[in-house]
């Protein structure tokens, strides 16, 4: 099966590079990140989801 959007790989690297940096001072919270790197959080996953489609476009990943 193929997927679309970041691969795994591709993943953990968006991840180490924009959303660990931030995490000491926004534990807790979810980050969508686009694949150029721009991050959106939000206190909910609900809100991660709405302010990313809006705000990012298609094709983000979500993590808490």
């Amino acid at each position: 099966m193929q997927t679309s959007g970041p691969e795994l790989e591709d993943a953990k690297e968006l991840y180490s590079q924009y959303v660990a940096p931030l995490e000491p001072d926004h534990q807790g919270e979810f980050a969508a990140v686009s694949e150029d790197g721009r991050v959106v959080l939000a206190p909910t996953l609900l809100d991660a989801m709405d302010r990313a489609e809006v705000e990012l476009g298609p094709g983000n990943l979500i993590f808490k």
